[in-house]
């Protein structure tokens, strides 16, 4: 064989297998094995993970099985890169709430300076559902309470949970003692409902109030909800608070 057709042949191997490289599909991990997702919560409701992707880092491709919905925690800005599919960019501000059906795997990208962070909270049972896309027509006045001021985004609705954002404070003088702790929003929960909050915020169950900090959760079950019903949400004078709400 001559050298010429030796060397024709090398160079067409080397094509195929160049290119027989560039279509094989990524290696893609369950979700629960991917580093950056750490599973916070499952029950028979939900699947909660935080998610944390260092500046300009990214994921491992992972499978999303369930329809989910992931609040931002920061601003940040992410490229989606889906198995077979072009990147999709998103620039995405602090508290955005997104909905994302299931049954792909993609990984992210974060393009910030800074660490990209939310909560992917997976549906397990979930019909119906309608995404409030019509921007500051999606929301209104917070109306249960007439002494603080606020408002309140019905982002979606489904037949079994709804998922509200509330952003309150306190326009009371404060108490003899102490800054009056006004109730917010919902009186007491007698239903589960998972809140992630986006600036800190004060959670009171009976006569126990605690801060919770960004970057943590509340879950209220079941059990709790119908016998604790003084579970609420605190808001003090003239102090923003903002969290995401999903009540079942």
């Amino acid at each position: 064989m001559s050298a010429f057709k030796i060397t024709l042949m090398s160079l067409v191997l080397s094509l195929f297998l160049i290119a027989t490289a560039q279509t094989v599909a990524p290696a893609v991990v369950p979700i629960t094995n991917e580093p950056s997702h750490h599973m916070v919560l499952d029950n028979e409701y939900v699947r909660v993970f935080y998610v944390e992707v260092p500046p300009h880092g990214e994921t491992q491709y992972h499978q999303h099985d369930h329809d989910y919905i992931f609040v931002t925690l920061g601003d940040s800005s992410v490229d989606s890169v889906r198995v077979g599919e072009k990147p999709a960019h998103l620039d995405l501000k602090d508290g955005d709430t997104k909905f994302t059906k299931g049954g792909f795997a993609h990984k992210a990208v974060n393009q910030s300076d800074k660490p990209f962070r939310n909560y992917t909270i997976e549906l397990k049972k979930i019909s119906g559902i309608q995404i409030c896309d019509l921007g500051e027509k999606c929301w209104g006045p917070i109306t249960e309470k007439n002494d603080w001021l606020g408002e309140v985004g019905v982002l979606m609705e489904a037949d079994n949970f709804s998922v509200r954002r509330f952003k309150a404070k306190s326009e009371q003088a404060k108490s003899e003692n102490a800054s009056l702790l006004k109730l917010c929003c919902i009186h007491h929960y007698d239903y589960p409902a998972l809140i992630v909050p986006i600036s800190d915020i004060e959670y009171k169950e009976w006569k126990v109030v605690r801060r919770v900090k960004v970057g943590e959760f509340i879950w209220i079950d079941k059990i709790s909800a119908n016998k604790n019903q003084s579970s609420r949400i605190q808001v003090k004078k003239s102090v923003l608070s903002d969290w995401i709400e999903i009540d079942f």
